[in-house]
């Protein structure tokens, strides 16, 4: 049987922060890329004239660490 790629937990601080997103930004769209290394995080706000604003873009590696590229927190 195929078990497909391996699949790498958030760590508890990478929780924390993603509801700490949650909490400051309760509509923000969340995408999400994955690759072998971790997870990039791109964080993205309806504006009012219907263009998506980015509000951050954060590397999440699949050792637990956080890696901010821009950050408004």
């Amino acid at each position: 049987m195929d078990e497909g790629p391996p699949v790498s937990l958030l760590s508890a601080r990478q929780l924390r922060f993603l509801a700490r997103i949650r909490t400051l930004r309760p509509t923000a769209e969340l995408r999400w890329r994955t690759d072998g290394a971790g997870w990039s995080l791109d964080v993205l706000e309806q504006r009012k004239d219907d263009a998506c604003r980015s509000l951050l873009k954060a590397r999440l590696g699949s050792d637990g660490t956080i890696r901010t590229v821009r950050s408004w927190l």
